[in-house]
């Protein structure tokens, strides 16, 4: 992705394409042929965030020799959207089969780098600054991944409810791309299905837990952010010194790295203390792939605006559509932000080609639950950035200002394009679009911008930025940082494992109920079609926008639990969201799911024929129908006797089958057949 003419020096691509290449086609063959073992989670990380997916197909798209970093960072970005468009695709609107989806990727990025292999490769070798950059970035990425994955991280992101409700996704979307109740809650999708599709493209070619997935992809993003920053900073800034290019590149990447833990510790150290509640690692999984992608669409976009010359334009457009998939109101951002800058430059065409790339996640959002302005929001990034990351990095932003060269004249794009990234997120924060995603967003322009502007003024100055991005890299992690090590808190009554998440003990009941959790992913996962479960629980006013972990413990892609507001029905385009009873997969026309469960659970006289035809429609249907019923429902319907009664006596005279009978809690199974 150089823009200068080939270089002599350049060594022909094959030694890398090669193996690539049999890497890729191993890994669709095992995913073909269902086999397992320790090799397939390894080759599918390292095909997938590891840019061997992407290999063939950017070699093919680039014109002149890249550099290896650019090569693999670009790689690396485009492994999920490659892979989880390439299923979605494939499975959703062809009908090919869940495997053959999975392994067709890989199949084809095979024959791409197999295609590749007569290109070349830049061999220059990376300088100081580089290294130092791939060596922070590593070692971010590896503390990422210990923090995420540790118990005490497994309780703050299963805390989350949007990181519980894109996991969810995840695991459903691991057996196919369609998606049987677009309101997932019984509301409308405040969730990004792109989301769950892009998880799943490493957890199921690699026959992983989504569990497993979530740090894997947060330390990976580490990685990658501070790459970008780096590159970011040297394709913005033009230096006639080498050394000073370097260390300012360097400072870049370590502010884009730690700049959303200025405000966790500023917050700390204003409290009077020096132990952090909680690091300021993204628990969402939308908010960490916003955040990569939109840091990466202003790197290649800087690219693009400067020279305009393939795979740039394309690249731009590309990352900036997986922004959208992620978080819808960031990538409208990134199409305003781009306007001046194009139009300064005389590259035009990229404000088009923007708006074209932005037209699926459209399309998703109006399919998945309509696109009016209450439906498209989540977290982003850090949503506390403005009081103090921001703040902190404004001031030296604008310290750029006073010190620019004005010879730089090549480096006035990227001061136009970056001040621009800033000005638009912050100024569309204030209108109640996602206003803490936006402005933690902002916070990437802004570092690269401080950046430039502390190192301007003098090594001196310069090391002060180096303090700044010392402070943030401890308020990212945190001295304490989630929790320790040690068992989980009585609010988590879960253990995370190799087979995914499982219930240990449960607050209510301690007798059963795992058991019977841990039967119903078995179920669950020899079920032929969708799989839907049920399941009561104590009331809790006001917690409908908490989603329940009841479909991660059960393998089921449908639920009905306490986290299930009222249903909705799919308003037109723009209009404002019903919270009137409607349609939902699991339920009647007028019918909603919070009815049925308080039908089946709570109130056993309200229960009537139409309840029955809502069961027996969605079991035709092809749905396998999975009902948990624990001691506490059976005495919310009725307090004489032990054992099945209330619940059970629906359940057995609709013909559902007991699977499981514990202690406290029983499993039915209700399926076309029984």
């Amino acid at each position: 992705m150089s823009e200068h003419d080939p270089r002599p020096g350049a060594r022909a691509a094959a030694p890398v394409t090669v193996p690539v290449a049999i890497a890729c086609l191993v890994l669709g063959c095992m995913i073909l042929s269902g086999a397992g073992g320790p090799a397939r989670p390894a080759l599918a990380a390292l095909l997938v965030l590891g840019g061997g997916v992407g290999l063939g197909p950017l070699l093919l798209w680039t014109p002149v020799e890249p550099s290896p970093l650019k090569l693999w960072l670009f790689s690396s970005l485009l492994g999920l959207p490659l892979v989880g468009g390439t299923f979605a695709l494939a499975n959703g609107l062809l009908g090919a089969d869940p495997q053959v989806a999975w392994a067709l990727p890989f199949m084809l990025s095979g024959l791409a780098a197999a295609a590749a292999s007569r290109r070349r490769l830049g061999v220059a070798p990376p300088g100081r600054a580089a290294l130092g950059a791939m060596l922070l970035g590593g070692l971010a990425a590896v503390g990422g991944w210990a923090v995420l994955a540790s118990t005490g991280g497994a309780t703050a992101w299963l805390a989350e409810p949007a990181a519980v409700a894109h996991l969810t996704l995840a695991d459903f979307a691991t057996g196919g791309a369609a998606m049987p109740n677009p309101w997932f809650f019984g509301g409308a999708l405040e969730v990004r299905p792109a989301v769950g599709i892009a998880l799943a493209g490493l957890a199921a070619p690699g026959q992983l837990s989504v569990i497993q997935v979530l740090p894997l992809v947060g330390g990976w993003s580490l990685l990658v952010l501070t790459l970008a920053g780096y590159l970011a900073s040297a394709a913005a800034f033009r230096e006639q010194r080498a050394e000073r290019a370097g260390g300012r590149d360097l400072l870049a990447a370590a502010l884009c790295l730690s700049a959303g833990g200025l405000a966790p510790m500023w917050e700390a150290l204003r409290s009077g203390g020096w132990v952090l509640a909680q690091g300021a690692l993204d628990l969402d999984p939308a908010a960490v792939l916003a955040r990569v992608y939109w840091s990466t669409t202003l790197l290649a976009g800087l690219h693009a605006v400067r020279r305009g010359a393939r795979p740039w334009p394309g690249l731009t457009a590309t990352l900036a559509g997986a922004t959208a998939l992620a978080q819808p109101w960031a990538g409208a951002a990134l199409v305003l932000l781009f306007l001046l800058p194009a139009l300064l430059a005389r590259r035009a065409f990229l404000v088009p080609m923007l708006m074209g790339a932005g037209l699926p996640a459209f399309w998703i959002g109006r399919t998945y639950g309509g696109f009016s302005l209450d439906q498209v929001t989540s977290a982003g990034a850090p949503s506390f950035a403005w009081n103090t990351g921001v703040l902190l990095l404004l001031l030296p932003g604008l310290m750029c200002l006073r010190r620019w060269d004005r010879s730089e004249s090549v480096s006035t794009l990227g001061l136009h394009l970056l001040g621009s990234a800033s000005v638009v997120a912050l100024a569309l924060a204030p209108l109640g679009w996602d206003a803490g995603a936006l402005q933690g967003l902002a916070l990437f322009p802004l570092g690269l911008l401080a950046a430039r502007g502390l190192t301007a003024w003098g090594p001196k100055v310069g090391a002060a930025g180096g303090l700044v991005a010392a402070v943030g890299l401890a308020g990212m992690f945190g001295p304490a940082g989630f929790a320790d090590g040690g068992a989980p808190p009585p609010a988590a009554p879960f253990t995370v494992g190799d087979a995914g998440l499982e219930l240990a003990r449960d607050p209510d009941l301690c007798e059963g109920l795992g058991e019977a959790f841990r039967e119903a992913r078995r179920v669950a996962r020899e079920a032929t079609g969708p799989v839907a479960l049920l399941r009561g629980g104590a009331a809790s006013p006001g917690a409908g926008k908490s989603p329940s972990l009841a479909p991660l413990l059960a393998g089921a892609g449908l639920w009905v639990g306490d986290a299930a507001p009222p249903g909705t029905r799919q308003p037109r385009l723009g209009a404002a969201r019903q919270a009137s009873s409607g349609e939902t997969s699991l339920g009647d026309r007028w019918v909603d799911r919070r009815a049925l469960r308080d039908a089946l659970f709570r109130d056993r006289n309200a229960w009537n024929p139409r309840f029955d035809r809502v069961l027996r429609a969605e079991v035709a249907r092809g749905t396998t129908l999975l009902v948990i019923v624990t001691e506490q429902d059976r005495r919310r319907t009725t307090d004489r006797g032990t054992g099945p009664r209330g619940a059970d006596s629906v359940l057995v005279r609709l013909g559902a089958e007991r699977i499981f009978e514990g202690p406290q809690a029983a499993l039915y199974r209700l399926a076309r057949g029984d």
